[in-house]
């Protein structure tokens, strides 16, 4: 049986964060990963960009690991401004965590924890730690090992993530420039030239006109009243996140099975309504769809603190904070995207609010956090802290903590 100080389980943005800044403090640490490669919901469900982090008047409140990996992103032509490729992600992660010296471990499916602490993977390799640090996104060890979860009526709807390749962007930008009442997102003036924006990193959201015309003609039966993109680095490339589809229990893997289908289909729908619909879109075709579909929300562990709507919109501050975020509370229902947008409070214009370590402690345990959307927040408050720059702050934070914990 191998023994290390602490076995950070998934290998998403928060598990590599946890697992590279307690491996550089010394630790021996092992990073397991149930996929073949690294990067979570970045890769595996192709969610891009990162989100904002930072204040409402510029304030970069996310540095650390996250801009480490932003910076070597840059370095092998895999970002603009904060748009990323997936593949290129995968490489890049799986690069840094090795520098840190960390080991890692993939394909491996956690099926079983036990208090001491004895993991086992895919049924017949266990390995024991000092320290666990459960970055699966739905705190599936810490549910093995007894943790309470905050109570859910429902849960955020999943999309499915997917890019299409082969689109004139620049027609698709001048087509919004002279009609603007068509959409949330781009807001272009009069001074705005479509060629140039083409060349960076922009949102659309919207076809309002069009996704209206497609239902009403029967060709178009997507959740939401509009299409959302962004670009990828690459150009011509852009990422889809429209697809809704709703989840009693997002752990319960018939419900999974059936989101899967559904958004599957709902991307190929997608993919027809803008080839006929939207201009610029005539040649676009389909070129990656996500290996899962992305979920938003899972089980929301009971911690020593709660994270609640108020400290998010107050922008309140902690002692033992471990990260800081001004992300507004962004919750999606089954109606995917609306025309009165999605997203709701924010803190106060310049603020920020922060994450304490205790929401990451779940209660009456030892020698074990959680780093991610799995959090001890309240709905609200976790939909705004669940998103990437975060959740690696979290997961950087949490291996420190460890690190320390098993000198």
């Amino acid at each position: 049986m191998k023994n290390f100080d602490i076995i950070v389980i998934g290998g998403g943005v928060a598990g590599c964060g946890a697992a590279i800044s307690a491996a550089r403090r010394g630790a021996k640490v092992l990073l397991a990963e149930r996929q073949g490669f690294l990067g979570g919901c970045s890769t595996a469900s192709l969610v891009s960009p990162f989100m904002s982090h930072k204040t409402s008047d510029g304030k970069v409140l996310v540095e650390g690991i996250f801009a480490e990996l932003t910076h070597r992103l840059r370095d092998r032509d895999g970002m603009l401004a904060n748009a990323f490729d997936s593949e290129i992600m995968k490489e890049v992660l799986a690069d840094f965590v090795a520098e840190s010296g960390a080991e890692l471990l993939l394909r491996a499916h956690l099926t079983d924890v036990r208090e001491g602490y004895t993991v086992t993977f895919n049924g017949n390799t266990t390995i024991k730690a000092k320290f666990l640090i459960d970055c699966t996104g739905n705190a599936s060890a810490a549910a093995m090992l007894g943790a309470e979860f905050l109570p859910a009526k429902e849960y955020q709807s999943v999309t499915l993530m997917f890019d299409m390749a082969g689109v004139d962007e620049e027609r698709v930008l001048a087509y919004a420039k002279t009609c603007p009442d068509n959409f949330l997102y781009p807001k272009m003036t009069d001074f705005d030239d479509p060629a140039e924006m083409s060349r960076g990193i922009y949102t659309v959201a919207g076809f309002f006109d069009e996704v209206a015309a497609a239902k009403a003609a029967g060709e178009y039966c997507v959740p939401g009243d509009m299409i959302f993109f962004i670009p990828r680095p690459r150009r011509g490339e852009v990422c889809f996140n429209t697809t809704h589809a709703s989840v009693s229990d997002p752990n319960d893997p018939f419900e999974l099975t059936r989101a899967e289908r559904e958004t599957r289909k709902q991307a190929r729908e997608i993919e027809s309504f803008v080839r006929k619909y939207v201009p610029g879109f005539e040649n676009a075709y389909i070129a990656r769809i996500a290996d899962e579909v992305g979920v938003r929300e899972s089980r929301r562990i009971l911690g020593e603190y709660i994270l609640t709507e108020e400290d998010v919109v107050t922008g309140r501050k902690f002692d033992d904070c471990v990260c800081r975020s001004a992300y507004p509370i962004d919750v999606h229902t089954m109606d995917g995207y609306i025309k009165d947008g999605i997203m709701s409070s924010a803190p106060p214009a310049g603020d920020w609010y922060e994450i304490p370590l205790r929401c990451l402690m779940p209660r009456g345990m030892k020698n074990i956090l959680v780093a991610g959307k799995c959090l001890s927040a309240t709905r609200p408050a976790q939909g705004s802290a669940r998103i990437m720059p975060n959740c690696i702050a979290m997961g950087e934070a949490a291996g420190l903590y460890a690190a320390e914990k098993t000198r």
